[in-house]
C-alpha cells in the first residue's frame, strides 16, 4: 500500500530540524517515528516487522536532506524497523556529505519501556480497540502494573533527550528513532497537543528539543515551541 502525504511527515520534519538548528544556541535533539513499515498478521510478529521498500527510501532521503553541519548522532529503539530507519538516515547523510555518523546506539527510552505486562496490554487493547486503549492510557486509567503512567513516561523521554542534547559536540544533531506511542505522551503532556486535535503521528514525524536564551524548548511539526522545565 502506497503511503499518502498525510501518513508521511518527512518534509515537515526536515523543515523543523533545520529551523530548530538555526534558532538554537547549540545543538538540537529530535525524536522521530520510524519510517513506513509492514504490518503483521499475528500480534507476536509485531517486533519483527521491517520497513517497506518505500519506507527505506524515505529514511535515506531524510538523511540526505540534512545539512552538512547537522551530522546525525543516532539512537533507536531495539525494534527492527527503528534500527533500519536509523541506519538508513545515517547512510543518506553519509552518501550526500562524505561524513560517516557513528553506528546508532539503542536508547531505552526509545523502546516500549513503558509496557510492564505486554500480554495484559495486548489482550486489553484487542478487547477495547487501539484508539480507546491509547486514550485510557493517556487519561491515566490503566494500571501501572500493565503500563507506566503516561506523564512519567513523557518526562523520562524528555530527560533522555536532554542528556543527549547536553552531550552533543558542535556540528552534530541528535536523532532518536522511536515509536508513535513514545511520541503521543510527549505531545499530550509537554506540548499540550492531544492526538485527537493534532492528528495521528505520521511516519518520520519529529519532536525536537533545543536551547534558546538559556531555556529549553520542545517543538513539534505544528504549533509553537513550548518551554520545557525538567
Amino acid at each position: 500500500m502506497k503511503v499518502s502525504k498525510h501518513d508521511l511527515k518527512a518534509e515537515q520534519t526536515s523543515s523543523l530540524l533545520h529551523s530548530a538548528a538555526a534558532a538554537a544556541d547549540g545543538g538540537v535533539m529530535a525524536i522521530l517515528r520510524h519510517s513506513a513499515r509492514h504490518y503483521p498478521q499475528q500480534p507476536e510478529q509485531e517486533a519483527f516487522m521491517t520497513l517497506t521498500e518505500e519506507g527505506k527510501s524515505f529514511a535515506s532521503d531524510l538523511g540526505a536532506a540534512l545539512a552538512r553541519e547537522m551530522k546525525p548522532r543516532l539512537f533507536s529503539s531495539f525494534i527492527t524497523r527503528c534500527i533500519e530507519t536509523a541506519y538508513l538516515v545515517a547512510t543518506g547523510y553519509a552518501m550526500t556529505h562524505g561524513l560517516f555518523p557513528a553506528p546508532p546506539a539503542v536508547g531505552r527510552e526509545l523502546t516500549p519501556f513503558y509496557l510492564n505486562d505486554i500480554p495484559a496490554a495486548v489482550a486489553r487493547q484487542q478487547q477495547v480497540g487501539h484508539d480507546t486503549y491509547l486514550r485510557m492510557w493517556l487519561d491515566g486509567k490503566l494500571p501501572v502494573a500493565e503500563i507506566e503512567a503516561p506523564e512519567a513516561s513523557a518526562r523520562a523521554i524528555a530527560r533522555f533527550m536532554t542528556g543527549v542534547l547536553d552531550d552533543l559536540p558542535p556540528g552534530e544533531i541528535g536523532i532518536g528513532i522511536t515509536h508513535d506511542w513514545n511520541i503521543f505522551p510527549v505531545k499530550e503532556f509537554l506540548l499540550h497537543q492531544p492526538h485527537e486535535q493534532a492528528g495521528q503521528i505520521g511516519y518520520l514525524e519529529a519532536v525536537v528539543l533545543f536551547r534558546q536564551a538559556g531555556e529549553l524548548f520542545l517543538q513539534g511539526i505544528c504549533g509553537d515551541k513550548v518551554r520545557y522545565e525538567p
